[in-house]
């Protein structure tokens, strides 16, 4: 039986994005449960990032669930689930929720992890890497020096088109720590005119890449932004799905894709592509969508199986949350400690029943 739950999580302090401060994290728990299985998915859009909106989630997951509960009760495989998901609303929060439930009900009959039913060897050394936010530049050193003794390497710092101090803080980090990496997110905020400015500030430091410099409408804009760039340059708010990836997939000046799962949609899609296109792997940098311990968690698997083995993933948010609906990710000395395990590993049983509001 298909069941729905939602939740609501409080930030530690207002998260601000290029696309609006939030409070709090609002969500989706879908559940299936028969005699043999208890799996559970995660669905939940982010306003301004996702296309579709939480309560649109919500709706089609009521209108969708006899349908869906007739399917997950059959012994369906991974075919019979790509076509299920083809003839479904293709929301992409909602289709990855989907796709990981089946995947994860198929693994939970059979027995077997993602790693057997993928056919696909699982990374083992995942790096991860934290944000050092923004601040004033002993704000920004405090961050480093506590990430440092955490065992991180690589910080990932905010950089919009008002610089101020933040190269010369960065630079006088870098002396102190020289074995350390820096990438910069600019969330489209750089003018297009003065992307060669900004980034000259950053050349002479160890800056892995820069997400997003400037926004653009064309492929003759982007080629355009890479030109004028010191910097190499990752695709993130930019991507449309996998076929974005696929798109991009030959331009050799394009350091990374920035991959959030909840927004791509069907996990078998990505499973299809990197198959196909085994070189991009070490290209793709998996990032949360700032999702419960349960979308982590899946999402941590994910990276294992289609992530970089040699870039830092996006994992480490799980700070950002006041509560929580389920233990944290494992990641030590700036590393994800993955178990083998069926599935994804995480079970109804190990949510925090109280964070979770039954809607069907």
């Amino acid at each position: 039986m298909v069941s729905l739950y939602s939740f609501q999580l409080p930030f530690k302090k207002a998260f601000i994005t290029g696309k609006g401060t939030f409070m709090t994290r609002k969500g989706n728990i879908i559940r299936f449960q028969d005699d043999t299985v208890d799996a559970i998915s995660e669905a939940s859009p982010l306003p301004g990032f996702s296309v579709e909106s939480f309560d649109e989630v919500q709706n089609l997951l009521k209108i969708n669930r006899a349908s869906l509960n007739s399917f997950f009760e059959s012994e369906f495989n991974l075919d019979d689930l790509h076509q299920k998901l083809s003839s479904f609303p293709k929301e992409p929060s909602l289709q990855f929720a989907l796709s990981t439930l089946g995947v994860e009900i198929i693994c939970q009959r059979r027995k077997i992890s993602l790693s057997e039913l993928f056919d696909q060897p699982v990374n083992s050394g995942i790096r991860v890497n934290t944000v050092a936010g923004t601040g004033s530049a002993a704000e920004i050193s405090d961050q480093i020096q506590q990430g440092i003794n955490d065992g991180f390497s690589v910080f990932k710092i905010k950089a919009g088109p008002d610089l101020n101090h933040l190269p010369d803080t960065l630079s006088i980090i870098h002396k102190q720590f020289s074995d350390i990496t820096f990438r910069l997110d600019a969330n489209g905020s750089w003018p297009a005119n003065k992307v060669y400015e900004l980034s000259e500030a950053f050349k002479t430091l160890p800056i892995e890449y820069i997400e997003e410099p400037a926004a653009y409408q064309s492929e003759k804009e982007l080629a355009r932004i890479i030109e004028n760039c010191s910097l190499p340059i990752a695709l993130d708010e930019s991507l449309k799905g996998i076929e974005s990836v696929n798109h991009h997939s030959s331009n050799e000046k394009i350091a990374a894709f920035i991959i959030k799962p909840q927004l791509f949609g069907s996990i078998l899609n990505l499973f299809v592509t990197f198959q196909r296109q085994n070189h991009l792997i070490n290209k793709c940098v998996f990032t949360t969508l700032l999702e419960s311990a349960a979308g982590r968690n899946i999402v941590g698997v994910l990276t294992g199986l289609f992530g970089s083995s040699i870039k830092a993933h996006g994992l480490h948010t799980g700070v950002l949350f006041d509560e929580d609906i389920a233990a944290d990710l494992e990641i030590k000395n700036g590393q994800l400690i993955r178990n083998s395990s069926i599935g994804f590993g995480l079970r109804f049983k190990d949510l925090n029943q109280q964070q979770l509001n039954k809607v069907v």
